[in-house]
């Protein structure tokens, strides 16, 4: 008669914490998304960069910016009509943050990479168009009470 090796028995209370080890590193391991502010070409703009959005995504002509907090309105001003920018409208409550109109000849792509170097500026995007149920899609079920 073969004789039998006694089996290892692992308790689960001990095997949780190296299961939620192995799913912290892999998470931390995951590569990165891409840049939210990758977008497609317009006139003014040389070439597509990788990963750039289609047309219709965002607004033409158009950016969102915040300006650091203690930048005053008059340095804003000066900067934007350097950059061939001006401000369409306040970008919510948020203060020193705007939707800018391009004046100049230039694409959407210049005009947030001309901005995002500057020292008053926080962050400079395209005015992104977001839809809640995209084109194509089915709506989603209602759930009735």
């Amino acid at each position: 008669m073969p004789s039998r090796l006694p089996r290892a028995r692992v308790r689960p209370s001990r095997l949780w914490p190296a299961a939620a080890l192995a799913l912290l590193l892999a998470a931390a391991l995951a590569p990165a998304p891409p840049p939210p502010h990758a977008m497609s070409p317009r006139s003014g703009d040389s070439e597509a960069e990788p990963g750039a959005l289609e047309d219709g995504t965002y607004v033409p002509g158009e950016v969102l910016a915040r300006f650091r907090d203690d930048a005053t309105r008059a340095q804003i001003d000066a900067l934007l009509a350097e950059q061939g920018l001006r401000i369409k409208a306040p970008l919510g409550s948020a203060d020193n943050a705007y939707v800018l109109a391009i004046t100049a000849d230039i694409g959407v792509a210049e005009a947030v990479r001309r901005l995002s170097g500057q020292p008053l500026v926080v962050y400079a995007e395209p005015n992104r168009i977001v839809r809640l149920n995209p084109p194509g899609r089915k709506q989603p079920r209602q759930i009735k009470p």
